[in-house]
């Protein structure tokens, strides 16, 4: 779920980008809000996205809003210095902001739009083109219809993925969506 900046030393707690490859690992979480949340910087998150695409893993990076009353130039700082020292597009962006991470609630569609558009316009003022945005942030069984009309590019769950009856659920019903 989460990649060390130090590609072969040890680092308790964190995993190696060299351990990752070993077992096929393609993609690595950075920059959720529970590790921003104990300490995490914009600039470690930078180098932890230059440490994973560096070593053939696709970052993707979380960024999001504290509360709803927060500016979504917040989200715009996330990613322009999580992609400050990276030159690949192989990465993925998940937006969750974080007051509905496992709150129940979600924002409304016209808002999850108005951040992916930022997000989108960011990266390609950036350079990036194409970039692929997650919706991240109370995905559950009753809403995630609702949610697939919104311009997210998929989902990135969390809580309902230990729920394996619903999370089944959730997946086969946005497959025959």
């Amino acid at each position: 779920q989460d990649i060390s900046c130090e590609v072969t030393n040890k680092c308790t707690g964190q995993i190696s980008p060299n351990m990752l490859n070993e077992f096929g690992v393609k993609y690595a979480i950075v920059g959720h809000s529970e590790r921003r949340q104990i300490g995490e910087s914009n600039e470690l998150i930078a180098k932890k996205v230059l440490t994973a695409t560096s070593n053939g893993i696709t970052p993707i990076i979380c960024v999001g809003e504290q509360s709803k009353q927060s500016s979504l130039n917040v989200i715009k700082t996330q990613v322009q210095i999580a992609l400050s020292k990276i030159e690949t597009d192989k990465f993925i962006i998940a937006y969750e902001p974080v007051w509905a991470i496992g709150s129940g609630e979600i924002p409304t569609n016209e808002q999850i739009n108005k951040a992916i558009n930022l997000i989108k316009d960011t990266t390609q003022k950036m350079g990036y083109n194409n970039i692929k945005v997650l919706y991240g942030g109370s995905v559950n069984e009753n809403n995630y219809k609702e949610l697939l009309t919104t311009s997210a590019d998929g989902f990135l769950l969390g809580g309902i993925s230990l729920k394996l009856d619903k999370f089944f659920a959730l997946v086969e019903g946005v497959e025959n969506a």
